[in-house]
């Protein structure tokens, strides 16, 4: 437990750059990959905050849909708040673009109104006119929380048509969801 604070401590601080680069391309045949993820899910069976950060950090090292399978699979639901964060700085790295289509697949189709929210959060680093053509969709869920995420994923494609995109939104939406507009649309 000690260990979770003092990483969160240093990352609120700027002591540590949890910022790292894209990981590897990798097969899911990787025997280095196997490793990782018989480690990553022997953290997750113990239910051991620290296994599970250091297992985490080290799958992030790979590329490739398991690895955005297994995050999300494991992650969604946990308690822990470090958690959460160090799963969404993995699977933002991710640039394989099977990975990256099964998170937007989530992010549409997921039961679970909080597993949509975490992958349209993901989403908002992904970049590219696909991702925002995406998240334009999203924009037409049910769940308000979902559009909220949506809107603040939006946040990070500054273009005309986003602009445009979220203006239009501003005709439909209510209460949360228009404080979450103005605050994107004023920072745009």
């Amino acid at each position: 437990m000690m260990r979770i604070v003092l990483t969160a401590a240093a990352m609120l601080i700027g002591l540590v750059n949890c910022a790292a680069t894209a990981p590897a391309a990798t097969t899911a045949e990787d025997p280095k990959f196997a490793a990782s993820k018989q480690r990553f899910l022997a953290a997750v069976a113990s239910g051991d905050e620290n296994d599970l950060l250091d297992a985490l950090n080290e799958l992030r090292g790979f590329d490739n849909k398991t690895t955005a399978e297994l995050i999300l699979k494991h992650t969604v639901a946990h308690p822990d708040l470090v958690i959460h964060q160090q799963a969404l700085e993995a699977l933002s790295l991710l640039r394989d673009r099977q990975a990256q289509e099964f998170v937007i697949n989530e992010a549409m189709t997921a039961k679970a109104w909080e597993a949509r929210c975490y992958c349209l959060r993901v989403m908002g680093y992904f970049g590219g006119e696909f991702v925002a053509a995406k998240l334009g969709d999203a924009l037409k869920d049910k769940k308000w929380q979902v559009r909220s995420a949506t809107i603040r994923a939006l946040a990070n494609y500054r273009t005309l048509a986003t602009i445009e995109v979220l203006v239009q939104q501003l005709k439909t939406e209510k209460g949360r969801v228009v404080a979450d507009l103005l605050a994107v649309l004023r920072d745009l």
